[in-house]
């Protein structure tokens, strides 16, 4: 008889997502205990239990079940032939006092009991699991198998695979069965304590946080959740926890996700989370502050010993789904709490309801600003998380709700995650966020009285009372900058004392469940005055940088140069071969590798203006600063109108010509003159889907829109009558082209 499948929720049929170092441990153990039973080494050192320890709703049950499939795929037909025949001719039970098997009453031993959910398996057609208590002894597991074999009058048929696969269980029996027992278990800790002392050899199997899951539909991988931001947000805030993308996934069933209310969809998978994990969280909810504090302080634990400001182990916390306790390495208790968004969210709600409002002042149903932030065309709106200014300071602010107030912590507690250099001990206050109307000095002097009060949108604060975080009024030159750090390496920046930074690698530590959020209000451009978004090192204007302290003008000048917009910013720029002389009046295309093209215009010769060839085009490299002649590129480049020389009343024939920067080749295309516009210089153009709109003006201004459709080569009246036909790739030069050869 197949055994019942352990789980059946509707993450049951997703493609299965092993940790990625299952398999190597797998097949390494797999090895050695088969080895050991070969040699008749029966010993509580050799014969290993195989542990699935982790969280409720992780993903245990789904290991255990997949762990026969995962043991054959292991293993090698060549290397491991026997072994691997063994194990696929194994029977397989799954014995589980959850689904409706739960101990009875009247189960005092649950070893015997593992044997009778054994025998429910066998007979579960003809009888439930209360009837078999009824009719049979507890057998022990192996008394079933004994059972079996002797054909006892069960109306099996001695013929069936059935019976053939039990024969080969006896046959297994009478030569010392290979068995290899899995178990799953939510907690860790009182198993560890129970083992540590023990020589029991055990090998604990690793289960993986999900990635966002599939479905197979024959041949293919389908995503269970669409590809999009908003999407995306919304499993990142499930942190990857199996049952909470299930229920999310159950809450998505029937919405449309660009149409539907992202708050009330969340809203509602809150409240199946809270039903789902009700016991543990309201068992929990009294250490509501505390939790919060470990997890958002990244407060190092260890595993045996009580969370502070609580009687219960990280274990036990974990062990109640959605928190997960990552330890500093597999053989050290030592580790910390994570919790994904959702988690943070359902705690403080309840927190609320019992009467400690911890982070009351944060929005966590804040999925339709989420959607503004992802969508380029909406309004910025009040409380939207673009600012990433506005972020930090926020996040500043639930850092020290979860603290106590007027509690002693130091600069490291609540800074946790970023690198520091030194540290300070001083007073917590639960701080309220709020921005300045006006823009304030903040530099630290020597005054007394009203110059400590800065006026406020909610009110005017005495700053020197510490019990807000002000965001300063936009555009002002005072206080404090975000930097953006483009390095690649390692970020080996020397702090000044008494300071800290947020590098790629701290990220994630540093903002733990808002890790999402911040990266994405970091990176989207934001709608503010520019002085008040994040700032790039890299490009960022010397006046701009010059605000920030440690910056000084010699330091900045020494900043790599990365990009053409950089190159006023160096002494000199040292271009030895190939050199051009002076022009003017020429057009450059900037391509997307980063070469410059030079296109017609003139040269001053003997105080005489001569037009260059259109044969002679210069290529500048901007990424290595060198001239070149040749480059390979997939583009066309458009060339129209311009005048002969400089002579702007001289028009130029052919005024239209392609010039192919893969071969280099100047072609002239035949096209229709119907709704041509009149000769053009002077003029600009945007290249705009498939047709080009061109501004033109000649001697006097010219108020007329051109457009020509580069998929079709004609000029067209209406932007919304291009069809494209074909992909093309066009880069479009303007300016005056001279066509003269001199």
């Amino acid at each position: 008889m197949k055994p019942e499948p352990l789980l059946c929720t509707s993450g049951a049929n997703w493609e299965y997502q092993p940790h990625s170092s299952l398999k190597h441990i797998l097949q390494r153990e797999l090895k050695k205990h088969y080895k050991n039973f070969l040699l008749g080494r029966f010993d509580k050192m050799t014969l290993p239990l195989y542990l699935f320890l982790s969280g409720a709703g992780s993903g245990k049950s789904r290991n255990a079940n997949e762990f026969h499939q995962t043991a054959i795929s292991c293993l090698s037909t060549q290397e491991d032939k026997e072994l691997l025949t063994r194990i696929k001719e194994a029977w397989v039970f799954f014995v589980s006092y959850e689904n409706g098997t739960s101990l009875r009453n009247n189960e005092y031993q649950p070893y015997l009991a593992i044997g009778t959910r054994m025998l429910l398996q066998l007979l579960r057609e003809r009888m439930n699991l209360d009837k078999i208590i009824e009719i049979y002894d507890p057998p022990s597991p192996l008394e079933v198998v004994l059972l079996l074999m002797e054909n006892k009058d069960d109306g099996l048929n001695s013929n069936s695979q059935f019976y053939r696969t039990l024969s080969s269980i006896g046959d297994l029996l009478f030569s010392r069965i290979f068995i290899i027992p899995v178990f799953t278990s939510t907690i860790t800790g009182p198993i560890e304590s129970t083992l540590k002392y023990s020589h029991r050899k055990r090998v604990y199997l690793p289960v993986a946080s999900l990635q966002p899951p599939n479905y197979r539909k024959g041949d293919s991988l389908i995503p269970v959740f669409k590809n999009d931001e908003i999407t995306n947000t919304l499993v990142e805030d499930c942190g990857r926890h199996g049952r909470a993308l299930e229920a999310l996934n159950d809450c998505l069933a029937g919405r449309n996700i660009e149409e539907c209310n992202i708050d009330t969809l969340m809203n509602d998978l809150r409240n199946n989370l809270t039903d789902m994990y009700r016991d543990a969280i309201f068992g929990s909810v009294r250490d509501a502050r505390p939790i919060a504090r470990v997890i958002l302080t990244r407060r190092l634990l260890d595993l045996y010993k009580p969370v502070p400001k609580t009687d219960k182990t990280p274990d036990q916390f974990a062990g109640s789904g959605l928190i997960r306790f990552e330890q500093i390495n597999k053989d050290s208790p030592k580790g910390y709490l994570t919790a994904p968004y959702i988690w943070l969210w359902i705690f403080v709600e309840i927190s609320h309801e019992q009467g400690d409002p911890i982070l009351r002042d944060w929005e966590f149903a804040d999925y339709g600003e989420q959607r503004a932030l992802l969508n380029p065309v909406s309004s910025l709106q009040v409380k939207s998380w673009q600012s990433f200014e506005k972020f930090v300071a926020s996040f500043r602010c639930i850092k020290s709700a979860v603290i106590e107030e007027d509690e002693l912590t130091t600069i490291s507690e609540v800074h946790a995650g970023a690198r520091l250099n030194g540290d300070i001990k001083f007073k917590n206050h639960n701080l309220q966020l709020e921005v300045a109307r006006h823009q304030t000095d903040t530099k630290s002097k020597n005054h007394n009285g009203s110059v400590w009060d800065v006026d406020c949108y909610n009110s005017t604060i005495d700053v020197r009372r510490f019990k807000h975080c002000i965001v300063n009024a936009p555009n002002s030159p005072y206080g404090d900058a975000f930097l953006s750090l483009d390095q690649l390496e390692n970020c080996n920046i020397k702090l000044p004392k008494r300071s800290g930074i947020v590098d790629g690698k701290a990220f994630k530590d540093y903002f733990g469940p808002f890790a999402g959020r911040a990266y994405k209000s970091a990176l989207v451009k934001s709608k503010l005055p520019i002085c008040n978004q994040v700032k790039n090192i890299h490009t960022t204007s010397f006046g701009q940088l010059y605000r920030v302290n440690q910056i000084r003008k010699g330091l900045f000048l020494k900043r790599p140069c990365k990009k053409i917009k950089n190159f006023h910013f160096r002494s000199s720029l040292i271009i030895s071969q190939n050199v051009p002389t002076p022009r003017g009046d020429h057009a450059a295309v900037l391509l997307p590798t980063g070469i410059i093209i030079y296109i017609g215009g003139y040269i001053v010769v003997s105080s005489i203006d001569s037009a260059i060839s259109m044969n002679e085009i210069q290529l500048f490299d901007t990424n290595s600063l060198s001239l070149t002649t040749r480059v390979f590129q997939n583009e066309n480049i458009i060339l129209y109108g311009g005048s002969a020389g400089s002579n702007l009343g001289s028009r130029v024939l052919p005024d239209l010509a392609v010039l192919d920067t893969n071969i280099w080749d100047l072609s002239i295309p035949s096209i229709s003159q119907s709704n041509a516009p009149p000769p053009l210089t002077f003029h600009s153009a945007v290249l705009s889907h498939s047709g080009r709109i061109t501004t033109a003006t000649n001697l006097t201004l010219n108020g007329n829109i051109y457009i020509f459709d580069t998929a079709n080569y004609v000029w067209v009246t209406r932007l919304n009558s291009i069809i494209p036909s074909t992909t093309s790739t066009v880069t479009t030069a303007t300016s005056v082209i001279s066509t003269t050869t001199s």
